[in-house]
């Protein structure tokens, strides 16, 4: 927390270079010390957990844009194998909900549709499978 000040000063110095609009300005500023594992509202605040720095995410990030009622889609990043399941496509849910045993249609490059079930799902979260 020594430097605090200064490293903030440098940050507003990168946003004039930039020639940047006030706008990026104004942002949050949580002071944290990750090797205690600790977050804080002010350099001389009173915190023992890193909750102020999730409070804040949850308050200034918005949620995704997508609408778990509306239409399936997702945007498949890797395809994996395996000798038990068969082929595994891995990727990211935008829209609408996937659900075990659902039948989804597979976009193919030429344009056609080809139905296939959902036999199994493994979600991330995090580093970790959940």
């Amino acid at each position: 927390m020594r430097r605090a000040k200064e490293v903030l000063d440098e940050i507003y110095d990168l946003f004039i270079d930039l020639d940047a609009n006030r706008r990026p300005t104004r942002f949050p500023v949580i002071y944290t010390n990750a090797r205690d594992g600790i977050a804080m509202n002010s350099p001389d605040g009173n915190s023992k957990d890193l909750l102020p720095l999730f409070e804040a995410i949850v308050k200034h990030i918005p949620a995704p844009p997508g609408d778990p009622e509306g239409v399936l889609q997702i945007q498949v990043m890797n395809l994996d194998y395996s000798e038990f399941l068969g082929r595994i496509a891995i990727g990211r849910v935008f829209n609408g909900t996937l659900k075990r045993g659902a039948e989804v249609g597979i976009s193919k490059l030429d344009g056609k549709l080809t139905r296939r079930a959902s036999p199994k799902l493994y979600t991330f979260r995090g580093f970790g499978t959940g």
